[in-house]
């Protein structure tokens, strides 16, 4: 997932994709899967972290470079980025979430970036 921050590609249509694959990467029933499979917890919750770790530094590199408004705490934004994909993700059939992840994404990044970048 995180060799998409390798990939040549616009800032935001990288953090898009990023978050997305992120968002379906995430189980949301955390608790039945280590329920059933015990010994995967750690690893889960430490590549889990991981990724969260490295997206917000991407977020940070976005705000050092002048994509992003400077009053925006990086972690929040991740936060809500994420928290709009799970909930599409557990209140969306497959054929409508993508779409709507999308579009919810559109609207928050043209609420994020700095006046001067659009």
């Amino acid at each position: 997932m995180l060799q998409i921050l390798d990939e040549d590609g616009e800032f935001f249509a990288k953090l898009e994709k990023l978050v997305e694959t992120y968002v379906e990467l995430t189980p949301i029933y955390f608790a039945e899967i280590f329920r059933e499979f015990p010994r995967i917890e750690s690893t889960i919750s430490e590549k889990n972290s991981d990724a969260r770790k490295k997206l917000i530094q991407y977020i940070k590199l976005g705000k050092a470079r002048g994509f992003i408004r400077e009053d925006l705490d990086a972690e929040w934004i991740f936060d809500l980025l994420r928290a709009v994909g799970l909930h599409y993700r557990a209140n969306e059939s497959e054929s409508e979430r993508r779409e709507k992840i999308r579009f919810a994404f559109h609207c928050i990044f043209h609420g994020i970036i700095k006046d001067d970048q659009t």
